[in-house]
């Protein structure tokens, strides 16, 4: 009787040294279903957040900004946290970073709203392109305004702005975390010899 099954087999009991080759790959397999269930949240809260404030009308995408803003914070938050808090289970970060903030918070999105924003806008009276209304109707130096970006400006401002400051919000996010849960900076060589 030498494999564990002819062992079970026999009718002895198992060990809990019987399954820990398998240990790793369960937790493996639970890990993967708590990223994916909280990727599904994430996915869902943001879908939620979008139906619930709809930027179709809007000329910035105002609510996938806040979106991706206020998760980079967040983000930023969890990881000063985890940082902060060694003993924090190895599971938290991959589930709540990756699985709720990453599916929350996505570069895709970012993406997709400029490419929308750069679509031309159509007349709400003639529901027509931009090119087949009177180009007078759209002339601003008739309304005063000096400088009217083209879409392209628009577009490439607005990953500009969005990169900044979701990489500021998540640095605040970090700073905050460290700051409410007391990290500490590691020492260096130099200042423990000067201690003693």
């Amino acid at each position: 009787m030498n494999s564990v099954s002819e062992q079970h087999a026999a009718g002895q009991p198992r060990s809990a040294d019987d399954d820990a080759p398998r240990t790793p790959f369960r937790r493996l397999i639970l890990l993967l279903g708590c990223v994916a269930l909280a990727g599904a949240a994430g996915a869902l809260l943001r879908w939620l957040l979008g139906e619930l404030i709809p930027e179709q009308g809007m000329k910035f995408p105002w609510v996938t900004f806040a979106i991706n803003v206020g998760g980079s914070a967040l983000l930023g938050l969890l990881v000063g946290i985890v940082h902060a808090l060694p003993r924090t289970p190895g599971w938290v970060m991959p589930t709540l970073g990756t699985g709720l903030l990453g599916s929350f918070t996505t570069f895709s999105s970012v993406m997709l709203a400029a490419v929308d924003s750069m679509r031309l806008p159509t007349s709400p009276e003639l529901n027509t392109p931009r090119e087949l209304i009177d180009p007078a109707l759209l002339d601003t130096t008739q309304m005063g305004i000096a400088f009217a970006p083209s879409p392209t400006v628009e577009w490439i401002a607005y990953l500009v702005i969005s990169i900044l400051l979701c990489s500021g919000a998540a640095a605040g996010g970090i700073t905050v975390g460290h700051a409410i849960f007391g990290c500490d900076a590691p020492e260096d060589e130099g200042s423990k010899g000067a201690k003693r």
